[in-house]
Formats: structure tokens, sequence, C-alpha cells
């Protein structure tokens, strides 16, 4: 069961959305609210996994909250249900899985439930294997996955390669699109792209290797193995004590990220050859 919350400030809304939610019987309607601080200490209390949320509201601006529940509540996903269509932009920067106009409709909102139900339900402990050197392929259990958009996956790509560290969405955006001059298009384009990598990934059940917060975004390296960090660790590891406990023919796949046209790799492309090379040569110089 997907544990739901409704926050709107009209009751009748409420009770409106409350009778379409209760027709799916994967959805458990744990509590209706029209004041926020109820809210608050329900998400507090229960294991919440979905929120059904409006936006122009008087106590707090939904948007607002949103991004509060986020913050604290990085597992939970959001759709919003709203009479106003000015605010999907902002919608999706805050990364929510759906946004939907009223007056709503069964056919709206059951097209939303099947996109929650891709995402929420699916099992947490995949498998997940990042391939970087000769290339850039995502295995899920032993299993080849293809990209949709392309620039998804050099969203993807950009923060493996920053190895979890938190990049703001511009940051990102500059890197991967360098070639815009119109930040409203650009800022389009990441949102367009994050959104696609979301989706991608909670489609093939692994969105938690992928963490966002109020316009940063960060890859969770506990979540997956990667032979970039592998060999990563292998050199810190030499560099360390002068073991090396994998040997370099491992990583002797391909360039990194190969045939692709990521500029911002360049440099950690050559600094991948460096690393191998020098493994290369502690091995042979063992030898004699």
């Amino acid at each position: 069961m997907i544990r739901t919350v409704i926050i709107d400030d009209e009751q009748l809304a409420v009770n409106n959305l409350h009778y379409f939610l209760k027709q799916f019987d994967d959805l458990e309607i744990v509590g209706t609210f029209t004041e926020v601080e109820p809210f608050l200490a329900c998400l507090k209390e229960q294991n919440i996994q979905l929120v059904f949320m409006d936006i122009e509201m008087p106590e707090m601006n939904g948007l607002n909250l949103a991004a509060t529940v986020i913050e604290d509540y990085q597992e939970i996903e959001i759709v919003f249900a709203t009479a106003y269509n000015q605010y999907a932009v902002q919608a999706f920067e805050l990364n929510a899985i759906d946004y939907i106009l009223k007056p709503l409709s069964f056919a709206r909102i059951e097209k939303t439930i099947e996109k929650i139900r891709k995402r929420i339900p699916k099992n947490r402990d995949n498998k997940v294997f990042i391939k970087c050197l000769g290339g850039f392929d995502i295995y899920v259990n032993d299993q080849l996955i293809n990209f949709k958009l392309s620039k998804a996956k050099e969203v993807l790509a950009y923060l493996i390669q920053n190895m979890g560290k938190s990049m703001g969405w511009m940051t990102i955006a500059d890197d991967v699109w360098p070639d815009s001059l119109d930040d409203k298009k650009l800022m389009n384009n990441f949102h367009v792209a994050n959104f696609s990598l979301r989706t991608f990934l909670s489609d093939n059940g692994i969105a938690p290797i992928f963490d966002y917060s109020r316009n940063v975004y960060r890859v969770d390296p506990t979540k997956f193995e990667c032979d970039y960090y592998k060999l990563v660790d292998t050199y810190k590891e030499y560099r360390k004590t002068k073991e090396i406990k994998t040997h370099p023919e491992t990583f002797k796949t391909g360039e990194y990220l190969e045939n692709l046209p990521y500029t911002w790799s360049i440099q950690t492309a050559e600094k991948v050859e460096e690393m191998i090379q020098e493994l290369e040569r502690a091995i042979r110089m063992k030898r004699f």
C-alpha cells in the first residue's frame, strides 16, 4: 500500500480528491488536511510516501511547503493538484512527480497513479553497476538499461564524475549545455533533462542513487558500484600503502566515457589514463 496524505485549504477539494483516490486499492489514505501544522505533524509520525498538495493556500504557499517537505523527507513524492497552471515550472523544479489541474477527472488522476506505481513500490535493493570505462552504461541486476534522452544520460554521467559532491543546477547546466546563452532556455533544458532522469531512474527501480534538494543535485555512491570509482579507490590505496588490490588490467576496458562528446570529461579522462599507467608501472617494477 502507498501511504498517502492530502492537503488543500478547501475542504470540498479535499473531499473530491479523497473520493477519487479511494478508487485505487493500492493507495492508503492516511490523512486529509486543510491546515499546515497537523499535516506536518502527520509526516513526522507516519511513514508517508505520497502527498497530494494544493498550491494557492492562505497559510503557506504550496511550493514553499513542498520545499520544506522535500528538505526533511526526500523519499516522499509530491503531486500538485491546483487550479492554476502558471506554477508548473516551479513545481517540476521541486521534482514533483506530477502537476494536475482542477477540476480533477478520474482519467487524469489514473494517469498520475500509474506514474506513482512505477516509482514508489520498486524494490530498493536492486544491484546497480555503472560503467564509465569504455562508454557510459547502467546495469540493473546485470541487465543493461537504455536511456531515452541523451541529455538526461549526460547529466547523470556528470554527477557520477563528481562522485557524490552536491552540485547546483546552474553549474551542471553550464557544463552540459556550454553553448547556451539564454538563461531561460538553459533552465528549461536542465529541468526537462532532470525530470526525464528522475523518471528513468524511478521506472527502473533505482531512484535512490539520485539525491536532490532545493536545486542541489548529487548521486549517492553508497547505492551503486562503478568501475571508475573502483579505479579511484585502487589508486588512492596504492598511493597510501603502495599496495595494489585490483590489477590495472581490470580497468583497461576502454577510455573514460569513450565515444561520448562530453567536453567536461576530457580532464578526467586524462587523469584516468594516468592512474592506470602509474598502476601498471608499479606492477612492472614489483616483478624485478
